[in-house]
């Protein structure tokens, strides 16, 4: 349990001590309901072989639900192995609290802070956007780089508004301002739809414009775009 627990950061160990403790208490309940109603063998395998595959298939999307099901999946095997030993519940329980609460307490060792991190993924940001003003705001560039580098900056936003999400289940002291960071993230958004939308008109009205007065526009409209996004770096301040 303290192995399963303990997580890169101080936010997603936190998340998985109460996913953990809840999924077996919530398996714990579960598996005492089965054996209540069920008491041969036969009639327990079908809940078995749900329990483990159900483990597997969340493991990665929700784990309160993986945690809940393997509770159940490891009663379910006790209690076919060792009939005769009883309902280990109590041990269950007592077990994974503490060793969630031994993996939540090292994560104070040497921890890992979101806001640590904050600072680069912003830059990421700005670099990400620099580079997808250039392939939106390039006529002739190739449908693919334009996408690539549309889908780096949706990226790095993501990056840095889940970060931000992480720093708020940190204890405050280690939290950076929430209005530079949100404001951060709703430009970066607002950025990414219009300049797919110029990106839409070049492409398909691109026989209603001057190419010469064309180019000499979008050439301004990058200069005007790299110098809003360096002075947005120099406004910005994490605390």
């Amino acid at each position: 349990t303290t192995a399963v627990v303990m997580r890169p950061s101080f936010s997603q160990t936190r998340q998985r001590h109460k996913d953990r403790v809840i999924g077996n208490l919530l398996g714990c309940a579960l598996a005492a309901l089965l054996l209540q109603l069920f008491s041969s063998p036969a009639a327990l395998l079908p809940f078995l072989f749900v329990a483990t595959a159900v483990a597997h298939a969340f493991i990665t999307v929700r784990y309160r639900v993986t945690a809940t099901a393997a509770g159940v999946m490891s009663l379910l095997q006790l209690h076919l192995l060792m009939p005769e030993a009883g309902f280990a519940v109590v041990e269950r329980v007592v077990d994974t609290v503490l060793g969630a609460a031994i993996g939540l307490g090292f994560s104070f060792l040497l921890p890992h802070w979101e806001r640590r991190g904050l600072p680069l993924l912003l830059g990421r940001v700005r670099q990400c956007a620099a580079g997808y003003i250039h392939a939106a705001l390039e006529p002739g560039l190739a449908p693919l780089t334009y996408r690539l580098a549309r889908k780096r900056f949706m990226d790095a936003i993501a990056a840095l508004s889940q970060a931000t999400a992480r720093m708020l289940d940190e204890p405050r002291a280690q939290q950076r301002p929430l209005a530079p960071l949100h404001g951060a993230v709703v430009h970066a958004y607002l950025l990414a739809a219009q300049l797919a939308s110029v990106r839409f008109l070049l492409d398909y009205r691109a026989a209603d414009f001057d190419p010469g007065r064309r180019d000499s526009l979008l050439a301004l409209a990058r200069a005007d775009l790299r110098e809003m996004l360096d002075a947005q770096a120099s406004a910005i301040d994490l605390g």
